[in-house]
Formats: C-alpha cells, sequence, structure tokens
C-alpha cells in the first residue's frame, strides 16, 4: 500500500505556496503599509498636478 505524504498539496492547488514557520525577513505592521501607500498616492497626485 501506497505510504501517506501529508506535506503535499492537492493538485488544484498547486499555484499556492506554503510557508512554514518562516522567521526571517522584514516585519512591517499593516497600518504602516497603508499609511506609506496613502503617503505614496498623495505624492504622485501632487506631482501630477504640479507638472
Amino acid at each position: 500500500m501506497a505510504r501517506k505524504d501529508d506535506r503535499r498539496m492537492p493538485m488544484g492547488q498547486a499555484g499556492l505556496i506554503r510557508y512554514f514557520s518562516e522567521d526571517g525577513g522584514i516585519r512591517i505592521k499593516p497600518t504602516t503599509v497603508i499609511w506609506m501607500s496613502l503617503g505614496f498616492g498623495t505624492a504622485v497626485l501632487v506631482l501630477k498636478f504640479l507638472a
């Protein structure tokens, strides 16, 4: 009988990536991302109207 391997994903989800306890990398709070995107959008609008 075939051995069951729980680490494989179903074929329907083959494009998804599973991350197992990633400890490294840059950690940014979601509110920081929102404020940065609002600031970037505001800067783009100001430059659009000034140029």
